[in-house]
């Protein structure tokens, strides 16, 4: 097994399988570029957004308790605040 197999079976046990996170991460997505003011966001808050939904995407699929999803979370959406600064 190569060393990028096991950084995938290691990612796999963290956040479910990548089928699944794409599934669930795309599905919001697509109600989040449906929005209204979606257009009137930047890129930054589109990424950053997009960025949260992978990670909700990874706590629903995998390890509900690992620490790290919600730590980005935080910082995603502090990303969102410095945007909403400039």
């Amino acid at each position: 097994m190569s060393d990028v197999d096991d950084t995938l079976d290691d990612r796999e046990g963290k956040y479910g399988s990548f089928r699944d996170v794409a599934k669930s991460s795309q599905k919001m997505q697509d109600v989040i570029r449906n929005g209204k003011n979606y257009d009137k966001m930047s890129f930054a808050q589109k990424e950053a957004i997009f960025m949260i939904c992978n990670k909700i995407s990874r706590m629903i699929n995998g390890d509900v308790s690992y620490k790290d999803n919600a730590h980005d979370l935080a910082g995603y959406a502090t990303l969102i605040e410095k945007d909403l600064d400039r």
